[in-house]
């Protein structure tokens, strides 16, 4: 939203950095949803609310790339994040030949 940086670190934690600050949006906690989204929990707490928490979405992407990140909630975050671990096989077959085909194999 350029008014902050998200940092990620899967099976770590999630960071919110301002300018001034960086908070914690959570770390670590489980696979949610059929192992398509990460959950983060106790994360910093909010002024006047619970603590932060994030639920990372995973979208299948060539890339590893934060999409969308919201705020549906007080200090409930969710973030959209475009990784090839999130591929099928069939994506994965498809991207290999690609790449093969770009390098001239």
């Amino acid at each position: 939203n350029g008014e902050y940086t998200y940092i990620l670190k899967p099976f770590q934690s999630v960071e919110q950095k301002g300018s001034s600050e960086t908070s914690s949006l959570g770390n670590w906690d489980k696979w949610t949803d059929n192992y398509t989204a990460m959950v983060f929990s106790n994360g910093k707490r909010c002024w006047g609310g619970p603590d932060r928490s994030c639920k990372v979405i995973l979208v299948c992407g060539e890339k590893d790339e934060i999409l969308d990140v919201q705020e549906p909630n007080k200090c409930e975050y969710t973030i959209k994040l475009k990784t090839p671990a999130a591929c099928d096989d069939k994506f994965t077959k498809e991207l290999e030949e690609k790449i093969s085909s770009y390098e001239g194999n």
